[in-house]
């Protein structure tokens, strides 16, 4: 199948290319770098050598005025329309936060709903961390990855 990607920040995987091999192994590092409470480990990502296409977001919250956090999360989200999710299906989900400010129950089912409506045919992988320099914020990072 030839899939046409549409992508925002897009690494394009090819073998023997040195230079997308080490951008593939610094997102690699990014992601199981980051103290996590639900872990996602370098073996869990061995599948990503393989991918054809690979999407990389980070949203970080900003909030307008009065606006909770996660809702920044979901507004910048949605912002990026042009991307057709449905053609990737691996995905890989890190939630950070600070432990000041740790993320709560209902930031957390917002999130997991979001996701479950975007990617409900796709094989997801959930990592929850902490990285203090966060402050009020929430880090959402996500990697979603196409095999065909």
């Amino acid at each position: 199948t030839n899939r046409s990607i549409v992508c925002f920040n897009t690494y394009r995987i090819m073998k023997g290319n040195i230079k997308q091999g080490q951008e593939l192994e610094a997102l690699i590092n990014q992601i199981t770098s980051i103290p996590m409470t639900v872990a996602i480990k370098e073996d869990d990502l061995d599948y990503l050598h393989q991918a054809k296409a690979i999407l990389k977001r980070r949203i970080h919250s900003f909030p307008k005025d009065d606006e909770p956090r996660v809702d920044s999360v979901i507004r910048e989200f949605e912002d990026f329309g042009n991307i057709d999710y449905s053609q990737y299906d691996r995905i890989v989900i890190q939630i950070v936060t600070s432990s000041a400010y740790p993320l709560m129950m209902n930031e957390l089912n917002r999130l997991v709903s979001l996701i479950d409506g975007k990617f409900s045919q796709a094989g997801v992988l959930w990592g929850i961390g902490t990285d203090n320099k966060l402050g009020d914020k929430i880090l959402l990072q996500l990697v979603c990855s196409c095999q065909e």
